[in-house]
């Protein structure tokens, strides 16, 4: 039998995650806080590649790479006032 509380360490990090989003969603567009949790795709990647030790071929860092373009205009775009909200 497992024990409940097990679930529990998850469960409290996806709360707090869920808070910490939704303040944040108060404060930017929400176009840029759509476009910023796309992040988490190059996070993933670079986890990947040093924790596990996971090869990726060379369409794989051009995907990251434009992903990462798209990112940084974004970011551009809303410090200069160019995004709604």
């Amino acid at each position: 039998m497992i024990n409940p509380l097990l679930c529990a360490i998850p469960v409290s990090f996806d709360i707090v995650a869920s808070t910490i989003n939704l303040i944040s969603l108060t404060m930017v567009a929400g176009s840029v806080y759509s476009m910023m949790r796309g992040f988490i795709v190059p996070v993933t990647f670079v986890y990947s590649m040093v924790f596990l030790k996971k090869k990726f071929s060379w369409h794989n860092f051009l995907a990251i790479g434009l992903i990462m373009i798209g990112l940084v205009m974004v970011f551009f775009a809303s410090i200069s006032g160019n995004s709604t909200g």
